[in-house]
């Protein structure tokens, strides 16, 4: 089993499993891979598999050793496990990264992880907008300056090419790149993790915008008390708007743009909830 093809690590291990079983039918078995790993559970692969139990640092190592993994493919096994098993968005994203930044991995998922650099790259979405404007240059170094914060000459650069490679942009018949229609899918669990960093970057901007003229931007905020069903009403109120807003850009009938902007939606507690008395 080529471990690197794999963004799960509960179905690298059924397919481990699976494939040893076929191999032995008569000698494989949950138990007898427990034996080999030193467990006392005789099903834990089983729990771990259908998502029941997870593994821990020990656990971790001592699959790896059944697993048959050298020095490097536990060290990347032990970063898909955090990957997955995380429920925290930023531990989950970190995690992401040690999988990525294995080169066996970026070869057997190429597009996974160009789909990754893409959503977790603030500046990718930008400059996919960028093309539209009636003044754009397909040169780097412009597209760098023109950035707010600006970004390096190289980042631009890795950034076209990247939207090319995944179809979101491409050459008109004049030779003029275009925003394609092309719309990404990929795995939900890579995309939450490159989504989280998205976000990260992109609130951090609009922090930073306060420093700009009021007449160039609009931040606003709103404190309020909620009981839980208005929560989900004011929740609906945002997607019904952030649907209009779409709408209003995709039937843009006022000429060529000539701002790329970002617009964020946050509705968020600020007390913790209450918990129920037994």
């Amino acid at each position: 089993i080529d471990i690197y093809s794999y963004t799960n690590y509960r179905k690298l291990l059924a397919d481990y499993y699976e494939q040893e079983k076929a191999k032995a039918p008569d000698k494989f078995s949950f138990r007898f891979f427990a034996r080999r790993a030193g467990l006392t559970a005789p099903n834990f692969l089983h729990l771990v598999i259908k998502g029941k139990r997870n593994l821990g640092y020990e656990s971790i190592h001592r699959f790896a050793r059944v697993l048959g993994l050298n020095k490097r493919e536990t060290l990347f096994f032990e970063g898909l496990v955090l990957f997955n098993q995380s429920t925290d968005p930023q531990e989950k994203s970190r995690a992401f990264e040690k999988v990525i930044s294995f080169r066996e991995y970026r070869s057997s998922k190429k597009l996974l992880s160009e789909q990754y650099e893409y959503f977790s790259k603030w500046y990718c979405p930008v400059i996919r907008e960028m093309v539209n404007l009636e003044d754009f240059r397909e040169d780097p170094a412009w597209i760098a300056r023109r950035l707010q914060p600006a970004i390096s000459r190289a980042e631009a650069e890795e950034a076209l090419k990247r939207l090319e490679q995944l179809k979101l942009i491409a050459r008109d018949s004049h030779g003029r790149l275009r925003q394609t229609d092309q719309n990404l899918t990929t795995e939900e669990e890579v995309a939450s993790a490159a989504l989280m960093k998205f976000h990260q970057e992109m609130i951090q901007h609009g922090l930073s915008s306060l420093k700009q003229p009021a007449a160039e931007r609009e931040v606003s905020g709103l404190t309020m008390s909620l009981s839980s069903d208005q929560f989900q009403q004011v929740k609906q109120k945002i997607r019904e708007f952030h649907r209009e807003i779409q709408q209003l850009v995709a039937n843009n009938g006022h000429g060529s743009p000539k701002e790329i902007c970002q617009l964020n939606f946050q509705l968020f507690p600020l007390i913790q909830p209450q918990r129920s008395k037994s």
